[in-house]
């Protein structure tokens, strides 16, 4: 199924999702490599891009050209369920899930777009020699904040920053 687009619309966004138990249950490097197919064909119908994907057995990155008619926190939502799914029923990886506190994603440029692929393809070779980008591996608060905070609703991360602004400098 082909993605539509409109004439020169591209929505890039880097995506990593962290599995919820690594220990128990890791990605393995055939799992990630069934999950360029899988979750390249699955994307397709919700005319989503997938761009690239690689991993380590903690964490899956991807690269997605976002439809422009779905929010980013929708797409995430329909692609993480069925490829759980795949995950453990058609890989045999019982008890999978994704991390539920949450995913970091980040907008790519066109101009990074190349650099970002490599980056996600190269995963395990990269985690393997510890030649990490820090900006690319998404280490920053997770894009579910309202799963990391207290009662009003405020993430952690976020009420540190409104704090730090409403401090008076000496």
């Amino acid at each position: 199924m082909p993605i539509v687009r409109p004439e020169g619309v591209r929505v890039l966004v880097h995506l990593l999702w962290p599995v919820a138990d690594p220990d128990a249950v890791p990605l393995t490097a055939e799992a990630i490599e069934r999950m360029v197919t899988y979750a390249t064909r699955y994307a397709e119908t919700l005319n989503v891009g997938v761009l690239a994907v690689g991993g380590t057995s903690d964490h899956l990155h991807l690269l997605i050209d976002l439809a422009p008619e779905l929010s980013l926190e929708r797409t995430v939502r329909d692609l993480m369920a069925p490829t759980q799914r795949f995950l453990r029923d058609v890989m045999g990886f019982a008890g999978f899930a994704w991390d539920a506190s949450g995913y970091a994603a980040a907008g790519v440029s066109p101009s990074e777009r190349e650099r970002v692929v490599a980056y996600v393809r190269d995963q395990r070779a990269l985690h393997a020699g510890g030649d990490l980008d820090p900006d690319l591996e998404l280490t920053g608060p997770p894009s579910h904040p309202e799963s990391s905070g207290d009662e009003d609703g405020v993430p952690d991360w976020l009420r540190g920053i409104l704090n730090k602004e409403g401090e008076s400098e000496p």
